[in-house]
């Protein structure tokens, strides 16, 4: 469903139809799935008082 939404919010503009997208396309919808999720996840804890720690090396 989520996956649905976010091409949905891309208007297909990535390509004419979702057949037509490349695998450079579908990997970044996919990591921006990933990255909706995530920040879904840590509303969440910050919602139930969490704190969380992260740390990422960006190369």
């Amino acid at each position: 469903m989520e996956l649905a939404a976010l091409i949905f919010d891309a208007g297909y503009r990535l390509a004419p139809d979702p057949g037509s997208l490349t695998r450079d396309q579908i990997d970044f919808i996919l990591a921006s799935l990933s990255h909706r999720q995530n920040l879904v996840e840590n509303s969440r804890m910050i919602a139930q008082g969490w704190n969380r720690i992260v740390i990422r090396d960006e190369q």
